[in-house]
């Protein structure tokens, strides 16, 4: 049996809007080519149609996880992914902010199709897609 998608969900999606790719640091500039890890924020009751929030990964470099090279970094928010221990990444955004708690229940097992967590940011440049 299917669970319903309720909001605070993480679904795999593909964006489609040029500006995640560009303020996501996207080498092309162009929307992804596969589906992405998103955080469900709204669901319309009447059509059942979420409205997600791409997760945005960060990179390790120089044994430290760092937000991606030409991120707009006032556009993606931190992410805490609690009961994980993975690390909040620093953002250099020009306003401090504290990070978006996302739990993860670790009675649960997490599903194959979505990807290891690592440090993140979350889509927060206006309401989604």
């Amino acid at each position: 049996m299917v669970q319903p998608i309720v909001p605070g969900d993480i679904v795999m999606y593909k964006p489609m809007r040029i500006y995640l790719a560009i303020s996501s640091g996207s080498w092309t500039g162009n929307p992804a080519q596969k589906r992405r890890p998103c955080a469900v924020i709204y669901l319309d009751q009447r059509t059942t149609i979420p409205i997600v929030a791409p997760l945005c990964g960060a990179v390790y470099i120089n044994a430290s996880w760092q937000r991606r090279y030409q991120m707009v970094a006032d556009w993606w928010h931190p992410v805490l992914f609690a009961n994980t221990g993975v690390p909040v990444p620093a953002d250099g955004a020009g306003v401090q902010r504290q990070p978006i708690i996302i739990t993860h229940n670790p009675l649960c097992t997490k599903p194959s199709f979505i990807p290891h967590f690592k440090s993140s940011y979350i889509w927060a440049g206006d309401s989604g897609e």
